[in-house]
């Protein structure tokens, strides 16, 4: 066999700039979030005082600022927050490959992340769950549901069929509905603001 030349490999681990947000699309992103710059589809501001828009402000600055993935976000526990561990860290519980983690934050992240939990938090909650249980997720949707959803997937090896959680598409329509009223003409997702963190 021959093998193919070498210049025609492609290498899967290079972030170009299609795979992340410039420092100019961030400022755009984030300014429409923080309610700075008006829609780019309707013209109109965002209701930053709204519990959808606070939670999903703190869930894009995480996703910026720590560079965890989008499973990891949506799995975050209460205790796995800085007012819990009494340290400015996120513990990541079972991340990829179910190795866990420690990632530092900023003092203002660990006050925004904080402050969501007082004040936003209790809102989105469901009402079978008491708001002292450690254990449950940090973010919930509108619905009152956690941003996660169960794949079933065949090990091709074994044939064995294993349950995994990833991060629900509702996660990924919101961050790219987002980057649509900012104005960024990429396709934004969750996976972009992690190559955007690596990079910068």
């Amino acid at each position: 066999m021959r093998r193919p030349p070498v210049g025609k490999r492609k290498r899967k681990d290079v972030i170009t700039r299609s795979k992340l947000l410039t420092i100019i699309e961030q400022q755009m992103f984030l300014g429409y979030l923080c309610g700075k710059l008006c829609s780019d589809i309707n013209g109109k501001f965002i209701d930053v005082d709204s519990v959808n828009a606070k939670r999903t402000l703190l869930m894009c600055e995480i996703l910026l600022c720590t560079g965890i993935r989008e499973t990891e976000l949506v799995q975050l526990r209460l205790q796995d927050t800085p007012s819990v561990l009494g340290v400015n860290e996120i513990e990541v519980y079972r991340g990829k490959n179910d190795k866990d983690r420690t990632i530092p934050v900023s003092q203002r992240q660990a006050d925004a992340i904080e402050s969501y939990i007082k004040t936003v938090r209790p809102k989105t909650m469901p009402r079978h769950i008491r708001r002292g249980d450690i254990s449950k997720p940090l973010f919930y949707s509108q619905a009152g549901r956690p941003y996660t959803q169960q794949v079933k997937r065949t090990n091709k090896k074994t044939g064995e069929i294993d349950t995994r959680v990833r991060a629900s598409t509702a996660l990924y329509r919101k961050i790219r509905r987002i980057g649509e009223h900012a104005g960024i003409a990429k396709r934004v997702h969750p996976h972009m603001l992690r190559h955007t963190f690596a990079v910068n």
